[in-house]
This record gives C-alpha cells, sequence and structure tokens, in this order.
C-alpha cells in the first residue's frame, strides 16, 4: 500500500504535485477536509504543479483519473525533495496530504 513517506513540518503550505501514467491525459481533482474543492481538470501526463493550501491544518486529498480508466496511473507529492505522499492504481490513484499538526 502507498503511504505518507516523509513526516510534514507543522506550518506547511505548499508541495509540488507530480501525476504519471501510461495514458496520455488524466483529470486531477484537489479535496480539502473543509471541503472546497480545487481541480486542475483534465491535463496531459506527466503533470507537475505547485499545490497549495490555505490552512496547514487541514489535510488535502488529490485524486487523479486516467482518461481510459484502466492504465496504471500514479500522484506523488513532495515538500522539497521529500516524498509525503504516492498513490497507485489501476485507473485511478489517490494521495492523502495529512494536516501539519
Amino acid at each position: 500500500m502507498d503511504a505518507a513517506l516523509y513526516p510534514i513540518p507543522p506550518g506547511t503550505l505548499w508541495f509540488r504535485l507530480e501525476v504519471v501514467g501510461n495514458d496520455p491525459r488524466g483529470t486531477v481533482d484537489v479535496m480539502a477536509s473543509s471541503g472546497s474543492t480545487v481541480s486542475a481538470g483534465e491535463v496531459a501526463l506527466p503533470y507537475a504543479a505547485r499545490l497549495t493550501r490555505n490552512d496547514p491544518d487541514d489535510p488535502l486529498t488529490v485524486t487523479v483519473h486516467g482518461a481510459y480508466g484502466q492504465q496504471q496511473v500514479q500522484c506523488r507529492v513532495y515538500l522539497a525533495d521529500a516524498l509525503v505522499a504516492i498513490g497507485t492504481g489501476p485507473g485511478t490513484a489517490t494521495c492523502e496530504v495529512p494536516g501539519g499538526r
């Protein structure tokens, strides 16, 4: 099972998101536990972006869907060069970014 690999220091607001997969495109959705949703929409793979949260204690969930829904897809979230979350799956992958408490 994919899991966070590096503890996130308190107060952390931004991360780097990377998405890779065998499909040429995917859909990226980001949801905060507070209920706010940010969607990158359909993107070309591989994809990278800055991921920002307004509250450092608010966990984020990144869900990635491959265009065809059957090929391997992976999301990775980094803090500087440290991998803090990874998710891999056939068609869908989820990265859970914990709050900074």
